[in-house]
């Protein structure tokens, strides 16, 4: 409660609150007994929640009709065939720490920017945090709502016409 600045309305619900506490806490310890190492599990903001309600508050995508989804596109490297069975951009210092988006529905722009991070990365050799507020604050035409929404391929148009 305290790492998190916690607060609950009441007894009960600080009860409650408690319990999930202690079923997240269960199944972390579950998770790293079991010898699972493909990822980490540990506690955060989000241990006193429900795997329904994170789901429910920081998931989710808010827009619907995306018009470029009509649009037809090919692959060049469709019958590219000799690409190693895993890559991990990770080890080539090609992506920027995790970020938490929090309640706000901005999927589209986190993504776009990690994606433009990375590719400057890979062709220029630099590792350039973006500003994924610049683009839910003022980039808004093309169907962007804020923390409503938006299309990825429209947050590219932006990035690319505002350099």
């Amino acid at each position: 409660m305290v790492d998190f600045s916690r607060k609950y309305e009441s007894k009960l619900e600080k009860e409650k609150r408690l319990n999930i506490f202690k079923g997240n806490l269960e199944y972390i310890e579950s998770f790293k007994n079991g010898g699972n190492g493909s990822f980490k599990l540990g506690l955060n903001e989000f241990a006193d929640m429900t795997h329904d309600e994170f789901i429910a508050t920081h998931t989710g995508y808010k827009m619907q009709n995306n018009p470029t989804w009509l649009e037809s596109t090919s692959f060049m490297y469709e019958n590219y065939s000799n690409a190693p069975k895993s890559f991990d951009w990770r080890d080539q210092n090609a992506v920027t720490p995790i970020k938490n988006q929090g309640k706000c529905g901005c999927c589209w722009a986190f993504s776009a920017v990690a994606a433009v991070e990375g590719l400057i990365k890979i062709t220029t050799g630099k590792l350039i945090p973006l500003s994924k507020q610049q683009l839910l604050d003022c980039s808004r035409n093309g169907g962007k709502q804020g923390c409503k929404g938006g299309w990825i391929m429209n947050a590219f148009d932006y990035i690319s016409q505002n350099q």
